[in-house]
């Protein structure tokens, strides 16, 4: 079993490569914005991270100056940054530039998958049906990023990432009948669950939940840890720690609407 720091590395870094994926990585001063054209509406389509402290130290308010600046060249609606912690200055410089922040608990399992329910199963989402599926359900359900985000567009977004071969996306089958979809990226000893979508006539009756240990199950198949990222205090977070996953770090993102 990998170490708790280990795994909390590796889930970190996943969240970078993830917005990496099909995006076009733009340097900018003491930071990366990963930028995917066209899809520059979506919160997840342009996001400023791999920000070294020691280039905002020397000016947080001239740095982030230079970085919105960049943002907006690209068109996007929303500035979207994550920040590592305890940067002197730049919080103060933030909340007077407009900017709101929210923290993300990073989880990961311990010990062996729990038992899981013979009706439900993944099913990968590979044929034209299947992405059909996929944006219908998005159509059932809001916010999949965190954010509201149009369903057809949101799903030409995943099915992009998904073509780099770096990202897996399934439909949650419920005796046949799709009740949900959720995602994967896999890294070495850690499988990173993605954006769990429950249709909402569905919800309160365990799917998600059974969607999580099957997720946990195929971790498990690859010697590996599960792991996923909540917004504090929301319903994912709830559910993550109902299924017993742990804390093992958190990240802070800062928004604002442009």
């Amino acid at each position: 079993m990998l170490k708790l720091d280990t795994v909390a590395g590796t889930l970190l870094e996943s969240d970078a490569l993830y917005f990496e994926l099909a995006a076009e990585q733009i340097p900018l001063n003491g930071a990366v914005l990963a930028w995917m054209p066209g899809f520059e509406s979506l919160a997840a389509g342009c996001v400023v991270q791999r920000v070294r402290p020691e280039v905002v130290r020397e000016n947080p308010e001239g740095w982030l100056l230079t970085v919105e600046a960049a943002v907006r060249m690209t068109g996007a609606a929303l500035a979207r940054m994550y920040l590592p912690p305890d940067i002197p200055g730049i919080e103060n410089s933030l909340r007077r530039a407009g900017y709101q922040s929210r923290v993300e608990v990073v989880l990961a399992s311990n010990g062996a998958p729990p038992e899981v329910d013979s009706a439900y199963r993944l099913r990968p989402v590979q044929s034209e049906e299947d992405w059909r599926l996929k944006e219908w359900v998005h159509h059932r359900c809001e916010a999949p990023d965190g954010y509201e985000n149009p369903a057809r567009e949101w799903t030409r977004f995943i099915r992009a990432k998904c073509a780099t071969g770096g990202k897996e996306s399934f439909l949650i089958e419920r005796d046949g009948e799709v009740v949900g979809c959720v995602g994967a990226m896999c890294f070495p000893g850690v499988v990173r669950l993605k954006n769990l979508c429950v249709m909402p006539e569905f919800r309160r009756q365990g799917a998600g939940s059974q969607a999580v240990g099957l997720m946990w199950q195929r971790a498990a198949d690859r010697d590996s840890v599960l792991g996923a990222f909540a917004v504090e205090g929301r319903g994912g977070e709830k559910l993550y720690r109902r299924r017993k996953l742990e804390a093992v770090a958190s990240l802070v993102e800062w928004r604002k609407s442009l």
